[in-house]
Order: structure tokens, then C-alpha cells, then sequence
């Protein structure tokens, strides 16, 4: 219903020297490369642009567009998809925390309804997916708690690796992460079973920490970005 231009948020010229959300996108359909530099937005993790380039090459070609505009407008049905899998995702965790139904109703609805979803659902940049991965790492952290699977483990570290290869700061719940597997390895040490809990923790690092980093890696060693930026 709205134009990409509407309520954009660093969006950018709709060209590829505007360093902007826009260009990275265009960046990648047009000249199939990520970016040459870091500045602007090109300082980004590379996840929501890459889905974006993909989706939107799908969609033009379906469309048969090969403007600028329609390149980069296609990329919000990523942003869409990561709003409307984030309100599953809340209904999950309702139903994880709350037994009422009512509650659970009354608490997917403020989602449903909160207005941010719905803006962050037509832009093109990493809000939305972040959001997504970070609700979704949120959820899969309880899920290994009560049952720290290996099914489980990958999940969640699939999740961590995806969301922080869509925005570094999805890092900043692995403070919570933490603390309950933290929880879970003194219980095994307590009961001498630490042997499989051990393997999943370095399969949990071991897809996390590469997908999640190592675009972190590539921008310190070409630009010298620090991995906080």
C-alpha cells in the first residue's frame, strides 16, 4: 500500500553511490558484490540486504522490472514476512508463559496491534528481521532450557548466528542465553553428566560464533571497524 519512500528510515538515493539501505540492496542485485566499503550503512551485517537482493531479483523478474525503484521496493517483503513471523513467534512465547487464554489473546494482540510492527514491516532496512531473530533466539533460549536437546541447540544457535549476521546487537541476549546454560552445566556438574551437555555448548559455539562474525571479521581486517561498531 505505501511506497518505500514512506516513513523510510535512512533509506537513502535510490542509486548506488547513496550509501544508504537502498544502495546496499542495489549493491547486490546490480553488481552481485557485497560493498566495497563500510560507510554509511555499508558498515551492516549483510543478512536482511542479501534476502532482500534475493526476493527482489524473484519478484522482478516475475514482474519483469529493472528499475531502481522496484529493486529496492521488492526488499520490504522481507521486512513484512519478519513482522508477521515475529507475531507467531509471540504467540509461542504467550503460550509458553501464560495459561489463560485470555491472557495469551490479550498478549498476542498488543503485539498484533502495537504500531511499530506494522512500520517496521514496510521499510527496507534490518529492523524488522532483527526483531524477529531476536524474539526468536528469546523463545528457543526456554525451549533448550527445558529441553536441551541437540535438535535444540542447533536451533538456537542458528538463530544467534542468523540474527547477528542480520545486526551485531542481537548479541546482547546472550547475556540471558548465558545464565541458563550456565544454570544447566553446574546442575550436570552436580550429577556428573557434563560429557553431552559440554558437546552441545561446542556445537552451539561452533555454528553460532562463524555465522554470526564473520562479517564482523571481513569489515576489521578491510576497514579496520571495530566488532562493536
Amino acid at each position: 500500500y505505501n511506497s518505500v519512500q514512506t516513513r523510510s528510515y535512512d533509506l537513502g538515493d535510490l542509486t548506488l553511490d547513496g550509501y544508504q539501505h537502498a544502495a546496499y540492496i542495489l549493491t547486490l542485485v546490480q553488481n552481485a558484490q557485497l560493498p566495497d566499503t563500510n560507510w554509511g550503512q555499508y558498515y551492516q551485517q549483510p543478512l536482511f540486504y542479501v534476502f532482500g537482493a534475493i526476493v527482489s531479483k524473484i519478484a522482478n523478474a516475475i514482474l519483469g522490472r529493472t528499475d531502481s525503484y522496484s529493486i529496492v521496493d521488492a526488499a520490504k517483503i522481507v521486512s513484512c514476512y519478519a513482522s508477521c513471523a515475529t507475531l507467531l513467534l509471540a504467540r509461542k512465547l504467550s503460550a509458553y508463559f501464560l495459561r489463560s487464554e485470555k491472557a495469551k489473546c490479550i498478549a498476542v494482540a498488543m503485539v498484533a496491534f502495537l504500531p511499530q510492527f506494522i512500520l517496521l514491516s514496510g521499510r527496507v532496512n534490518v529492523d524488522s528481521l532483527i526483531t524477529f531473530f531476536m524474539v526468536a533466539t528469546l523463545a528457543y533460549t526456554f525451549y533448550w532450557y527445558q529441553e536441551p536437546s541437540m535438535k535444540n541447540t542447533v536451533f538456537l544457535a542458528l538463530f544467534y548466528g542468523f540474527g547477528m549476521m542480520t545486526k551485531i546487537s542481537c548479541a546482547i541476549i546472550a547475556f540471558f542465553t548465558f545464565i541458563l546454560m550456565m544454570q544447566k552445566l553446574i546442575a550436570a556438574i552436580k550429577e556428573k553428566k557434563t560429557g553431552k551437555l559440554l558437546v552441545k555448548y561446542l556445537v552451539f559455539i561452533g555454528i553460532s560464533f562463524p555465522l554470526g562474525l564473520w562479517y564482523s571479521l571481513r569489515n576489521y581486517i578491510l576497514f579496520s571497524q571495530p566488532y562493536t561498531y
